[in-house]
Formats: structure tokens, sequence, C-alpha cells
């Protein structure tokens, strides 16, 4: 295991809520490399478990920090409506039927995203390096609503440093000396590490949409006013 700097250059923007991963990637990249095209996403909860990935642990979680990024945050609503005009293209087998807008699969809904203009996203691992680096090229997009062209990918840059940086960061000052998450840390654990920062009651670990995973965490700033290959290294 390496401590990895991971740099995801974007081609367009990127839409999230609190903060990116990188372990929701590479959990999708291993199935994907797995199933092949008979991979699907779980949807249901009772199918979600722990896919395992090429990153050292550290208290029950990845060493994987948050995505970093520097851009101008914007909010966009994203709409979802069925056009009636196309029911007739709809096979109803010969029942007279119509399409379901209030419930289910088709339900119509309007979202607001917060989008970020930013050209790159980084992230900081402890982790397998060429392993890394071969179940990358499974992920195309990050983020949400990324089939809809936010968050495309354009390069992914991975590289070995010096800092561990996954977890958490030491900032000294003459007086004192601070300790910050990199990542999403449950409350009680980072309290026997002595690590503060922002609280979140958020998701600590993959699968990041499934409740059980929800707790209360201390979690980093992201969007930087530089950055964040300058920040940190």
């Amino acid at each position: 295991m390496s401590n990895l700097k991971i740099v995801a250059e974007l081609a367009s923007p990127v839409a999230f809520a609190g903060f990116l991963t990188i372990e929701g990637p590479l959990s999708y990249a291993v199935m994907k490399e797995k199933l092949g095209d008979d991979y699907e996403h779980a949807d249901d909860i009772s199918q979600l478990t722990e896919v395992p990935i090429p990153v050292k642990k550290w208290e029950g979680l990845y060493k994987a920090s948050c995505g970093f990024i520097s851009g101008k945050e914007t909010k966009v609503i994203y709409h979802k409506k069925w056009e009636e005009g196309y029911d007739d293209l709809v096979n109803f087998r010969g029942r007279r039927e119509k399409i379901t807008v209030g419930t289910g699969q088709f339900k119509s809904y309007s979202m607001p995203l917060k989008v970020y203009s930013t050209t790159k996203v980084v992230f900081f691992v402890d982790g397998d390096k060429r392993e890394i680096e071969r179940l990358l090229k499974y992920v195309p997009r990050l983020g949400k609503k990324a089939s809809q062209g936010y968050g495309i990918v354009k390069k992914w840059r991975v590289e070995e440093i010096e800092k561990d940086l996954s977890v958490l960061i030491r900032i000294e000052t003459d007086t004192s000396t601070m300790i910050r998450a990199m990542r999403a840390i449950p409350v009680e654990i980072a309290m026997r590490h002595d690590i503060s920062g922002l609280v979140m009651f958020a998701a600590c670990k993959n699968p990041f949409w499934n409740p059980e995973n929800m707790t209360k965490c201390i979690v980093p700033e992201v969007n930087l006013e530089r950055d964040p290959e300058e920040v940190f290294l």
C-alpha cells in the first residue's frame, strides 16, 4: 500500500451534496469488472453490502479522503417528467393503460442540485496504486446526475506522495496543533483521536445511500479557496 493522490480532471461541472467519495466509484468498478454488462445497481436495501476495494483500513473505515475541489457553487433545479405525448410508443400488450407519474419508476419530481464549476477533484488514499489505476478505467463520471452530463472525467491521475492525507491532517501553529478530518469520521472515533471539524449527519462508509451507514460525523470543508493540490502538498 502507498500514500496516493488521485486526481479526476473534469470535462464538465460536478454536482454533489455534502461531499464526494472515491470509495463508491471504486466499489462500482470492482462490481463492473466482476459482472460486466450484467451489473446493475442494487434497488433494495437488503441487497446493499460493502464491496472490498484495494484500500487500507483504519478504525473500520477505508483510508480514503473526501474529494476536494476549488470552484464556484451554483444551484440548479433538475426536473424529471414523463412526456405524455409519447404514451402511444409504449407497448401495453393490447391493454388500455397509462403511464403512472405519481409513484414508482416514472414519478415526476424536481430536485435541487448544488453544482460546482471546477476543473478537478482531488482525493487522498492509502492503497494499491496499480490496482486503483486499473479500476478507475471503469469510472467515467463522478457525483450526482452524472448521466445528465455532470462530473464527466476527462482523465485520471494517480501519484504517490510522501504524506498520508487519507484520514486526517495535522495543522501546526506557533502555539498548538490541530487535527482535522480529511474524510467523514464518526464523532466517537474522532473524539478518540482528538480530530475536530464540521459536524454533519452523514454516511461514513460504502454503500453511502444505505441509511444504516448514516451517523453523526466530523467532516472536512471540501470546497477550498485554492487548488487542493497546492493547499495540501
